[in-house]
């Protein structure tokens, strides 16, 4: 009879046989819907963003980085992918991997835009090279990160003050960005020329995004597992590729950072564009400001 009842058979799996349950909490996504999501940019920064963060993910063999534009209302346009390949202590490797962070992109009105934040994970390598690099290339601009699997954990805690090493160690609640980020993947598809809060858009170049990292980006889905007699929510790739993902997890926690620790008004942003007073500040020079990089250069 307790094997008829849900509960039963969580309890019998895992007392009785010594395994792990799990089970699906929801429908995984379906990789097609973000297929749909793909416009025509017109540029390489479409008007509506002011804002870019990016998300490197830290591989044995490799960096994968990926730049995200941010508009009013949170809607999101994925920008950039960069893949380089190399041992991630060769400095060679790191070379490849600051001319990404230091790329410039065009945006629609004929501005230059640089990534304003970026969030990079210590997980896998030496943390010491990314402490590097964090200092390399100014404290508050590359924040090492390390994720924490907790349910409930914000996005992105950062510290008041920097570790031992001289940098801000940010901890990312994953299974929240996750949570947070699936609900809005799986919304369908808006018109590309009107302005959808909260919305995710892809641009219509397979260099960039194709079938493979629209899989990755919905390759987890939340399982409910007993582990030890205790029931946890967690997100599982079940050894899917998932980088995609992960990196923008780290590219929307920078956002959140700069919104928590800088007060980013993305409204205010998209309004100094559209202000014909040519005295104010340029677009650059509000994003460098909202970076802390004019007040704190390199040092922080």
């Amino acid at each position: 009879d307790a094997l008829k009842d849900p509960n039963g058979i969580k309890t019998f799996i895992n007392t009785t046989l010594g395994e792990t349950y799990e089970e699906a909490v929801a429908d995984k996504i379906s990789h097609e819907i973000l297929l749909e999501k793909v416009i025509h940019y017109g540029a390489v920064v479409p008007e509506r963003v002011v804002y870019l963060t990016a998300g490197i993910d830290s591989q044995a063999n490799r960096f994968e980085m990926y730049v995200w534009g941010w508009a009013p209302g949170e809607e999101a346009f994925l920008i950039d992918k960069k893949i380089i390949m190399g041992r991630p202590d060769h400095e060679e490797t790191l070379t490849r991997v600051d001319e990404a962070i230091n790329k410039k992109y065009l945006h629609a009105d004929g501005a230059e835009m640089t990534i304003a934040r970026i969030c990079w994970d210590i997980g896998g390598i030496d943390a010491e090279i990314v402490y590097k690099r964090s200092k390399k290339h100014g404290v508050f601009k590359v924040l090492p990160i390390k994720g924490a699997s907790v349910y409930g954990k914000p996005v992105i805690t950062m510290p008041k003050s920097r570790n031992q090493r001289g940098v801000f160690l940010c901890e990312i609640g994953t299974d929240t960005a996750k949570e947070m980020i699936y609900a809005r993947l799986k919304e369908p598809a808006t018109p590309a020329d009107s302005a959808s809060p909260y919305t995710f858009r892809f641009p219509d170049n397979p260099e960039i995004f194709s079938e493979v990292e629209a899989k990755q980006l919905v390759a987890e889905e939340l399982v409910e597992k007993v582990v030890n007699g205790k029931i946890k929510l967690q997100w599982d790739a079940k050894k899917r590729r998932n980088e995609a993902l992960d990196c923008l997890v780290y590219a929307y926690a920078a956002y959140r950072v700069s919104v928590q620790r800088w007060q980013l008004d993305l409204d205010a942003l998209a309004a100094s564009r559209k202000s014909e007073n040519k005295a104010g500040p340029t677009l650059e020079a509000l994003a460098a400001m909202l970076s802390g990089d004019l007040n704190n250069g390199n040092n922080g």
